[in-house]
């Protein structure tokens, strides 16, 4: 470790760290026997049943009883983050999951990388979206400021899987493929 300056500290006030992966009903171990088999000669990777911000996801009741499980919906919870209105923050983001790359979004808010995989980066042209891939990490800076904002307003963070699954029958870990939602995301709230 060097004793080097941080080298963008003074550009930010606070920081945040966001770890994205997905959730599976499977054990890894079941996984891991699915992937290895001979039944997913395509070597498809399994599709989660949620994605997870920092730990917290949501899994819609419909999609467990199309599968026959007893399934007790739980009011949506998601993640917050208590921000400081004005201040610009250091979002340290980090793509945890086996096998997908993720949309990372925050509502009305765009967001500049200053850091990727550990090696400063030049300041680029903020971005409104960003495409985090298998085992990335990112520091962006966003600053907590959004056109016709106040003190105590509400943004959603957005994570979707950037390029959703195509599904057959040979090679699903799952029996019931069909009753997956099309498309998995998970949001966090901003406030």
């Amino acid at each position: 470790m060097d004793n080097e300056p941080e080298v963008w500290g003074h550009l930010y006030e606070e920081e945040l760290t966001i770890s994205l992966t997905e959730w599976f009903v499977k054990t890894g171990e079941e996984i891991t026997s699915w992937y290895l088999g001979p039944e997913n000669s395509a070597k498809n990777n399994a599709f989660p049943h949620s994605l997870l911000i920092n730990g917290q996801g949501y899994y819609p009741c419909k999609y467990a009883e199309r599968q026959g499980l007893r399934c007790v919906q739980q009011p949506r919870a998601p993640v917050v983050f208590e921000v400081v209105h004005g201040a610009t923050y250091r979002i340290r983001l980090l793509n945890a999951a086996s096998g997908w790359n993720f949309r990372f979004s925050i509502e009305n808010h765009t967001l500049s990388c200053i850091e990727t995989d550990g090696v400063d980066t030049e300041i680029g042209t903020p971005v409104d979206w960003l495409p985090v891939s298998l085992g990335m990490r990112y520091s962006l800076l966003v600053k907590m400021e959004a056109d016709g904002a106040s003190v105590g307003s509400e943004f959603l963070i957005r994570v979707k899987d950037l390029f959703p699954p195509v599904f057959n029958k040979s090679s699903n870990l799952y029996p019931f493929y069909d009753a997956q939602p099309e498309q998995i995301d998970a949001y966090a709230i901003l406030r």
